[in-house]
Parts: C-alpha cells; structure tokens; sequence
C-alpha cells in the first residue's frame, strides 16, 4: 500500500506542464537517483494511462513529466463506450437516492477523468445523449434519506476495510466501540453501519452519525 501511495504521490508532483528534474525529485521525496529511477520504472508498470515524457532533454537539467491519457481520445465515441458512461452516471444518481453523495461525487469525477481530453465538440455530444438517458431513468424503490453528514461515509467504508475497532458518535450523544462487519443498504430506512461490539451488536445510521474515530493513522494514508 505504501508503496503504491509513493508513486502517486509522484505522478501528482510531475504532472505540471514545466516538468521537474531529477535534483527536484530527489529534494522533493528525499530519496536518492536510484530510488526515483524505480519509482518511474514503477509507474510505468502499474499505470497505463500515465506516460513518462522528458520535457528537455539537456543532459544537465534533464525535465521529465507525466501525462495522463484517457481511454476517450477518439473523435468518435463507440457505442461501448457510451453506455460504460451512461451506467457510471445512472450509478452515481442511484448512489445520490440512497444518500452516499460522497460516492456518488467520486463516480463523476471518474467520469470526468474518462472523457477530460474528448474535443469539445465530442464531449458536448456524449454528454446529451448520456443526459437523456440518465433524465428518463427512475427508481421507484429508492428514495432521499436524511443527510448524511460530511466524511462519515467514507469513515464507515475504511472502518469496513481496516477491520479494526472504531468509536461511533451519534446525534443523540450515544457512542459505541466496535468493529463495523457491514453496511446495510435499506431502502426503506436508508444506509446503515452494522458493528460488533463488546456488549453485543447493533446498527446506526449513517444520517445520524456524527463522528468515527480511530482511522487517523489509514486516512493518513489516503493523502496523495
């Protein structure tokens, strides 16, 4: 995971139009050459929607830089292609019913990243004719729930992962120790954590969960 999170954070500091040297890299990561070499190896290797281009090729301020590429660069769209969008936008409007808005913000954006280098032209096509599909799609079977507030969500969703015991603060001032085991999707009663503790098991809300703490050290991680 660490390492994965180190050539991230590399892609994230290369991709600038200027480019960086080998000397900026070194300063940066505080690591030496033959470090930031196997970092580019490494990314070269797990991303292939990122390319590794020299901005200038002088031998004694070598630049290098990163440039995404999108699986969309083609003029025209395939039907294939429109229809992935078209289930990516329905899953983020699903998502926005049953109350995971930071889920659904997460699909957009990945949305977004998909088509960022289409032509104008293309984009302005592709999107009207995935908003028409998106317009006439209804659930029936979902409704809003009450607000979820900010980073609870995800909170609950790494406690899943981490599988570790997290404190649970709800609106009502109750708080409860625990391992979150899962997430209950009801459509009736909207999203909800269940948590193993020590006094037995229990759900809660995520529209009424104010605060999960004991992931400081994973959502540490998370920072790119």
């Amino acid at each position: 995971m660490d390492g994965r999170i180190d050539l991230l954070k590399m892609i994230a500091f290369l991709d600038c139009k200027q480019g960086k040297t080998f000397a900026e890299l070194e300063a940066k990561f505080g690591v030496g050459r033959r470090t930031i070499q196997r970092r580019l190896a490494g990314i070269k290797a797990e991303f292939l929607d990122v390319e590794i281009v020299n901005v200038s090729s002088w031998e004694k301020c070598s630049r290098i830089r990163v440039i995404r590429r999108s699986p969309f660069e083609s003029e025209a769209v395939r039907k294939d292609q429109l229809l992935l969008v078209g289930s990516l936008r329905l899953a983020a409007k699903a998502l926005r019913c049953m109350n995971f808005e930071e889920d659904a913000d997460d699909v957009e954006d990945y949305v977004n990243y998909l088509m960022r280098n289409m032509d104008r032209q293309t984009r302005v096509s592709c999107e009207r004719d995935v908003a028409r599909l998106v317009n006439c799609a209804k659930f029936p079977n979902l409704r809003n729930f009450a607000l979820t507030p900010p980073g609870v969500a995800k909170r609950l969703q790494l406690a899943v992962m981490a599988e570790r015991p997290v404190q649970v603060s709800t609106r009502n001032g109750c708080r409860v120790t625990g391992e979150v085991i899962g997430i209950i999707c009801d459509r009736e009663e909207g999203p909800s954590a269940e948590i193993r503790s020590a006094a037995g098991g229990c759900t809660v809300k995520f529209s009424d969960v104010v605060d999960v703490k004991g992931l400081d050290g994973l959502l540490g991680l998370q920072a790119i």
